[in-house]
């Protein structure tokens, strides 16, 4: 939608977007043991966060298999934030319960807190206006406190996302410094995208919940294992699949066409280079699958790391559907 915005003066790309991510839930981790629960749970080494930056993270089952992945951010002492889809949370939060009752630790949801996404060609110019300052996106820093908002930045080919923790209405807070120049967006595909893009795994399906281990994931691209730590849940198998080397499946970018939006238990076909016939890919887990435009369709899924990337493949429900690998993590 378009603030007050006339579609001939202004270039819609340059304009900043704000994107609402209702999909996104923040939990607050707070109390005297909040620190050693989390090292003892968590796949990175909490003593690294800081007020500089936040961590990717994991959080894996007994038996090394991710429960979901997440941003973490350290807000005070004893006090943590971290990021995970909204359509597990009651999953999540029953199967961290048994962990958590021997903890001195409290963990809850403020219904005041906002997660919003920004992105524009001039995010810099705007970014500068709210820090007072011109090395944002220079510096290495991947943490900003503002006031009592929150930023997280990302960068992918040269371009820059934040991610905004909110207690206030971050359209009227962002029309402070960039005034009638906003594109307010509801719809969150467009983070979505970004993930799927950058090999983000989306886990946002209680199906998919203890499902697949850390290396299939393409999580340690973003640093979310640190093998150096010591004991954590599911450490010892999530050790051994990485020095034995055991990576049988990779995450995977499929792009084509369908006549619906696959979910999470479409089976997937793959068409044999010599005899041209299909067969069912056994194994195949569909993580999120989204529409690009018209009936273009992105799929992102784990698949057994033999697939050649010249593969095409298709859904089992709909025959005349095409899809190729556009890029395989």
């Amino acid at each position: 939608m378009l603030n007050n915005i006339e579609k001939k003066k202004y270039n819609v790309n340059n304009l900043l977007k704000i994107f609402n991510l209702n999909n996104l839930q923040i939990l607050n981790i707070k109390g005297p043991d909040s620190k050693i629960f989390l090292q003892n749970q968590l796949t990175i080494n909490i003593n690294q966060l800081d007020n500089k930056n936040y961590l990717n993270a994991l959080h894996c089952n007994s038996q090394g298999r991710i429960l979901t992945n997440m941003h973490i951010l350290k807000n005070s002492d004893n006090y943590y934030k971290y990021i995970i889809q909204k359509n597990i949370l009651d999953v999540y939060l029953e199967n961290i319960k048994k962990y958590t009752t021997f903890y001195n630790i409290k963990i809850f949801l403020n219904s005041k807190e906002k997660i919003f996404g920004l992105s524009s060609i001039n995010l810099e110019t705007i970014i500068s206006k709210i820090f007072k300052k011109n090395n944002i996106l220079s510096t290495k820093k991947t943490l900003f406190f503002f006031k009592k908002d929150i930023f997280l930045k990302f960068c992918y080919s040269n371009y820059y996302y934040f991610l905004v923790l909110s207690q206030k209405n971050i359209k009227v807070f962002m029309q402070e410094f960039y005034p009638k120049k906003i594109i307010y967006i509801i719809n969150n595909n467009f983070w979505n995208k970004f993930y799927m893009k950058i090999g983000f795994p989306i886990i946002d399906v209680n199906h998919n919940c203890n499902l697949f281990f850390p290396q299939q994931s393409n999580m340690e691209k973003f640093h979310a294992i640190d093998f150096n730590k010591g004991c954590y849940l599911g450490q010892e198998i999530i050790s051994t699949l990485k020095f034995k080397n055991k990576q049988n499946k990779k995450l995977f970018l499929l792009e084509g066409k369908a006549n619906f939006l696959p979910l999470y238990n479409d089976l997937l076909e793959i068409q044999n280079h010599k005899t041209k016939k299909w067969q069912i890919i056994r194994g195949s887990i569909i993580l999120k699958s989204l529409v690009l435009k018209s009936n273009l369709i992105w799929i992102q899924v784990i698949l057994k790391n033999n697939i050649l990337k010249y593969s095409l493949i298709r859904l089992n429900r709909d025959q005349k559907s095409i899809f190729s690998i556009i890029k395989i993590f």
